[in-house]
Protein backbone atom coordinates (compact mmCIF):
# COMPACT_ATOMS: atom_id res chain seq x y z
CA UNK A 1 0.00 0.00 0.00
CA UNK A 2 3.34 2.09 0.33
CA UNK A 3 5.17 1.80 -3.07
CA UNK A 4 3.30 4.40 -4.89
CA UNK A 5 5.16 8.05 -5.41
CA UNK A 6 4.68 10.70 -8.05
CA UNK A 7 7.94 12.15 -7.13
CA UNK A 8 9.49 11.19 -10.51
CA UNK A 9 6.46 12.05 -12.79
CA UNK A 10 7.21 14.33 -15.43
CA UNK A 11 5.18 15.38 -18.79
CA UNK A 12 7.69 12.93 -20.92
CA UNK A 13 6.55 10.43 -23.30
CA UNK A 14 5.04 7.21 -21.61
CA UNK A 15 3.76 9.92 -19.10
CA UNK A 16 2.06 11.54 -21.71
CA UNK A 17 0.96 7.59 -23.37
CA UNK A 18 -0.34 7.02 -20.01
CA UNK A 19 -2.44 9.80 -19.95
CA UNK A 20 -4.07 9.71 -23.48
CA UNK A 21 -5.35 6.28 -22.22
CA UNK A 22 -7.01 7.15 -19.35
CA UNK A 23 -8.80 10.18 -21.16
CA UNK A 24 -9.66 7.35 -23.58
CA UNK A 25 -10.93 4.42 -21.59
CA UNK A 26 -13.10 7.46 -19.53
CA UNK A 27 -14.62 7.97 -22.60
CA UNK A 28 -15.06 4.13 -23.59
CA UNK A 29 -17.05 3.90 -20.48
CA UNK A 30 -19.13 6.72 -20.68
CA UNK A 31 -20.05 5.31 -24.21
CA UNK A 32 -20.81 2.21 -22.42
CA UNK A 33 -22.48 3.74 -19.44
CA UNK A 34 -26.10 2.32 -20.49
CA UNK A 35 -25.08 -0.72 -21.00
CA UNK A 36 -23.15 -0.71 -17.73
CA UNK A 37 -26.33 0.63 -15.77
CA UNK A 38 -28.61 -2.35 -17.84
CA UNK A 39 -25.59 -4.87 -16.26
CA UNK A 40 -26.47 -3.23 -12.83
CA UNK A 41 -30.15 -4.53 -12.80
CA UNK A 42 -28.96 -8.43 -13.47
CA UNK A 43 -27.46 -10.59 -16.15
CA UNK A 44 -31.35 -11.84 -16.63
CA UNK A 45 -32.02 -7.68 -17.77
CA UNK A 46 -28.89 -7.05 -19.63
CA UNK A 47 -29.93 -10.22 -21.72
CA UNK A 48 -33.35 -9.21 -22.56
CA UNK A 49 -31.88 -5.75 -23.61
CA UNK A 50 -29.47 -7.44 -26.00
CA UNK A 51 -26.50 -7.07 -23.74
CA UNK A 52 -24.25 -10.37 -23.37
CA UNK A 53 -23.03 -9.85 -20.09
CA UNK A 54 -20.10 -12.81 -19.92
CA UNK A 55 -18.37 -10.45 -23.21
CA UNK A 56 -19.03 -7.01 -21.53
CA UNK A 57 -17.59 -8.48 -18.18
CA UNK A 58 -14.91 -9.51 -20.17
CA UNK A 59 -14.04 -6.28 -22.59
CA UNK A 60 -14.18 -4.69 -18.97
CA UNK A 61 -11.56 -6.61 -17.59
CA UNK A 62 -9.27 -6.98 -20.27
CA UNK A 63 -9.53 -3.11 -20.06
CA UNK A 64 -9.10 -2.33 -16.50
CA UNK A 65 -6.18 -4.43 -16.82
CA UNK A 66 -4.78 -2.56 -19.16
CA UNK A 67 -4.90 0.29 -17.59
CA UNK A 68 -4.58 -0.43 -14.28
CA UNK A 69 -0.77 -2.03 -15.50
CA UNK A 70 0.03 1.07 -16.87
CA UNK A 71 -0.95 3.38 -14.32
CA UNK A 72 0.73 1.24 -12.15
CA UNK A 73 3.98 1.31 -14.14
CA UNK A 74 3.97 4.52 -13.97
CA UNK A 75 3.63 5.78 -10.17
CA UNK A 76 3.05 2.42 -8.33
CA UNK A 77 0.52 0.65 -6.34
CA UNK A 78 -1.31 4.10 -4.47
CA UNK A 79 -3.78 2.44 -2.45
CA UNK A 80 -6.98 3.34 -0.76
CA UNK A 81 -8.01 5.75 -3.56
CA UNK A 82 -9.21 2.83 -6.02
CA UNK A 83 -11.28 1.76 -2.78
CA UNK A 84 -13.17 4.75 -1.80
CA UNK A 85 -13.31 6.99 -4.74
CA UNK A 86 -16.00 4.97 -6.37
CA UNK A 87 -18.01 5.37 -3.29
CA UNK A 88 -18.04 9.10 -2.61
CA UNK A 89 -18.70 9.70 -6.68
CA UNK A 90 -21.58 7.04 -6.10
CA UNK A 91 -22.96 9.45 -3.71
CA UNK A 92 -22.11 12.49 -5.28
CA UNK A 93 -24.05 11.91 -8.78
CA UNK A 94 -25.89 8.42 -8.13
CA UNK A 95 -24.84 5.49 -9.89
CA UNK A 96 -25.65 6.32 -14.17
CA UNK A 97 -22.26 5.54 -15.39
CA UNK A 98 -22.46 8.27 -17.86
CA UNK A 99 -22.23 10.98 -14.99
CA UNK A 100 -20.30 8.43 -12.66
CA UNK A 101 -17.42 7.59 -14.70
CA UNK A 102 -15.97 11.06 -15.21
CA UNK A 103 -16.67 12.00 -11.54
CA UNK A 104 -14.94 9.47 -10.53
CA UNK A 105 -12.01 10.00 -12.50
CA UNK A 106 -11.66 13.45 -11.86
CA UNK A 107 -12.32 12.67 -8.41
CA UNK A 108 -9.50 10.60 -7.98
CA UNK A 109 -7.32 12.90 -9.74
CA UNK A 110 -8.08 15.67 -7.00
CA UNK A 111 -7.69 13.22 -4.01
CA UNK A 112 -4.46 11.80 -5.45
CA UNK A 113 -3.16 15.63 -6.11
CA UNK A 114 -4.45 16.83 -2.75
CA UNK A 115 -2.42 13.42 -1.14
CA UNK A 116 0.58 14.53 -3.10
CA UNK A 117 0.73 17.80 -1.80
CA UNK A 118 0.36 16.27 1.47
CA UNK A 119 2.99 14.09 1.17
CA UNK A 120 5.32 16.48 -0.08
CA UNK A 121 5.04 19.12 2.49
CA UNK A 122 3.92 17.96 5.43
CA UNK A 123 7.79 16.97 6.78
CA UNK A 124 9.45 18.97 4.05
CA UNK A 125 11.64 18.81 3.08
CA UNK A 126 11.14 15.20 3.42
CA UNK A 127 8.73 13.43 1.46
CA UNK A 128 6.44 10.93 3.09
CA UNK A 129 4.87 8.14 0.39
CA UNK A 130 1.79 9.20 -0.70
CA UNK A 131 0.57 5.56 -0.15
CA UNK A 132 0.80 6.47 3.93
CA UNK A 133 -1.42 9.69 3.36
CA UNK A 134 -4.35 7.73 0.89
CA UNK A 135 -4.04 5.16 3.68
CA UNK A 136 -4.57 7.56 6.52
CA UNK A 137 -7.73 9.37 4.92
CA UNK A 138 -8.79 6.45 3.10
CA UNK A 139 -8.73 3.75 5.66
CA UNK A 140 -10.94 5.63 8.14
CA UNK A 141 -13.13 6.79 5.62
CA UNK A 142 -13.80 3.19 3.95
CA UNK A 143 -14.58 1.79 7.60
CA UNK A 144 -17.32 4.82 7.70
CA UNK A 145 -18.78 3.69 4.67
CA UNK A 146 -18.58 0.16 5.52
CA UNK A 147 -20.83 1.02 8.91
CA UNK A 148 -23.26 3.18 6.90
CA UNK A 149 -23.91 0.12 4.74
CA UNK A 150 -24.06 -2.02 7.49
CA UNK A 151 -26.65 0.04 9.24
CA UNK A 152 -28.78 1.29 6.19
CA UNK A 153 -28.50 -2.61 4.93
CA UNK A 154 -30.42 -3.55 8.90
Amino acid sequence: WLLGSLGLASWSGPLVAVAVAVVLTVGILMLLGPRLDALQLGDETALTLGISPDRLRLGLLVLSCLLVGAVVAMAGAIGFLGLVVPHLARRLVGGRHRALTPVAALLGAVLLCWADIGARTLLAPQEIPVGIITALVGAPFLLLLVHRMHREAS
